[in-house]
């Protein structure tokens, strides 16, 4: 529990602090082949009787957490409360969704529809950023720029427009979860 005096939420800081503070922990629990200790912070709470929801949404990132094999060693429930949201949502609906938003897509066979796609998700991943998406793929950005003029215009979207980006975001959730459960069961379909 840390206070944070200016009303402000500093769960980017307290990330950061939380690591550098426990970095020679960490390191000599990797060097060993032992588990290092991972950290859950939730959302900022205002009054101390929300401690139990706090306490609740750290246990809820750390489920989310493993059900992505996201290997962080410190997460925020902010980074993870969209999944949280839809979570419940069934495999066949999720499935259908993504499917129909991602048709264009899907429907041609060849190499540069799957490029098409790692550059949507990355786009998306990146919350919608061309250089922080270029940096991830390694390419100019005015490659990532030409690849989403050409994904804009196969799936009919405006990555300008917060509907657009929304579903997509949706899309790329779905996918995440539909393949998590895919490794746990191996006669799922794969998206």
């Amino acid at each position: 529990i840390y206070t944070c005096p200016t009303g402000r939420d500093y769960g980017e800081e307290l990330s950061s602090f939380l690591l550098s503070r426990f970095g020679d922990v960490l390191a000599a629990q990797e060097a060993k082949g032992a588990p290092a200790p991972r950290f859950w912070i939730s959302k900022m709470k205002h009054e101390p009787k929300s401690l139990r929801e706090a306490y609740q949404e750290c246990l809820d990132t750390r489920q989310l957490a493993r059900r992505f094999g996201m290997k962080d060693r410190a997460l925020q429930f902010e980074m993870l409360e969209f999944a949280y949201v839809f979570q419940h949502v069934p495999d066949n609906i999720m499935e259908n969704y993504c499917n129909k938003v991602l048709e264009p897509l899907l429907a041609r066979d060849g190499d540069p529809n799957q490029v098409l796609m790692n550059t949507l998700e990355s786009f998306i991943e990146n919350d919608g950023l061309i250089n922080e998406a270029a940096k991830q793929l390694f390419v100019h950005r005015n490659t990532v720029t030409y690849r989403m003029e050409k994904v804009g215009s196969l799936l009919q979207m405006d990555f300008k427009k917060t509907n657009d980006l929304l579903k997509l975001k949706l899309v790329f959730t779905f996918r995440k979860f539909v393949r998590d459960k895919a490794v746990a069961r191996p006669h799922n379909v794969q998206l």
